[in-house]
């Protein structure tokens, strides 16, 4: 079983968890739509706390009598009471968190007012209501945050975490995957040896093994990769993931994010790697297509990986040599 599969049935428990805890179990439309409108199980988790939270918030303040919510249910709830929902969930979360919550919560009543003709009231919040502003946070470290970052996770007297370590942190840094992507590699993922060094991993949205993409690894990474690998190697473990904790199992994203955040004494995050990473490729090529194709993001509808490799091929040697 892969990583994806180990992670879906997880959250599949976990989903299942929430309904019984929650007592949603018992209100059709929420099974119903997570069950047939959210695809992604770690999307069900998210959409389902935020319904969750909302509808504690109408149960505490007398909107609604039940957790076991019928369609009907769902008609006492008015914009008034999300518009009083919103200004309180605002006081302990950032705005994104707030924009997030309103996109999942229109989504949901979406699908209410679809499957049973009710009114979308998250709609019908006036404009400009919860105006989204940027929060105040750097997005991208800089040369300097990351080689301190670098020289602190050195300072570790065991080799071999160092060297894990080390190639965590490089390979985010200089391959821009998000940590779930990471953390869910294999060693067979791993393609060192290749005129091209590069990685295949399962992009966000994606479980199945013919939707994995090449990701091109730049040299510095390659070299540290490399060198953790005759590490890994030697490590007693059944597992096949490349990066394992001190159990000798997959290595968590928990565990990477609190990794990222020790070492860079809180001023980095593991998704600000990201943003190190196309801000790097971009300032070195600039090639916005290489930038795009790094992060897993489309170009265009018509336009792959393998359309730029030949187009652009001395800049692909740019990234050799970072």
């Amino acid at each position: 079983m892969c990583y994806k599969d180990e992670l879906k049935e997880k959250n599949e428990e976990k989903v299942n968890e929430i309904l019984i805890k929650s007592g949603l179990i018992e209100s059709d439309p929420v099974v119903e739509y997570l069950e047939y409108f959210i695809n992604s199980s770690n999307s069900k988790i998210n959409y389902l706390n935020t319904i969750k939270n909302f509808l504690n918030f109408m149960l505490e303040n007398g909107k609604i009598k039940t957790m076991a919510l019928s369609s009907e249910d769902f008609r006492s709830i008015t914009t008034a009471n999300a518009i009083a929902y919103l200004n309180e969930y605002k006081k302990t979360h950032k705005n994104s968190s707030v924009k997030t919550s309103i996109h999942m919560l229109s989504s949901f009543w979406e699908y209410l007012k679809n499957a049973y003709d009710l009114k979308n009231i998250i709609k019908l919040i006036p404009k400009g209501k919860f105006k989204a502003t940027s929060d105040k946070e750097s997005k991208t470290p800089t040369d300097e945050d990351v080689k301190e970052m670098l020289a602190h996770i050195k300072k570790y007297s065991n080799r071999a975490t160092k060297q894990r370590n080390v190639a965590i942190a490089k390979t985010l840094a200089y391959t821009g995957l998000r940590v779930n992507e990471l953390v869910g590699l294999d060693i067979d993922d791993l393609h060192l040896d290749c005129e091209r060094p590069y990685l295949s991993t399962l992009r966000k949205g994606k479980y199945d093994k013919e939707e994995y993409e090449n990701v091109y690894i730049v040299g510095s990474a390659k070299k540290v990769l490399e060198d953790y690998l005759g590490y890994r190697m030697k490590e007693e473990s059944d597992s096949k993931a490349l990066f394992l904790n001190e159990k000798g199992e997959r290595l968590q994203i928990s565990g990477v994010q609190r990794m990222i955040k020790a070492h860079s004494k809180g001023k980095i995050t593991v998704h600000m790697l990201r943003h190190y990473c196309a801000s790097t490729l971009y300032a070195k090529t600039n090639d916005m297509s290489i930038v795009k194709d790094m992060l897993g993001h489309s170009i265009n509808s018509n336009v792959t990986l393998n359309t730029y490799i030949y187009t652009t091929k001395e800049k692909m040697n740019i990234l050799q040599a970072l």
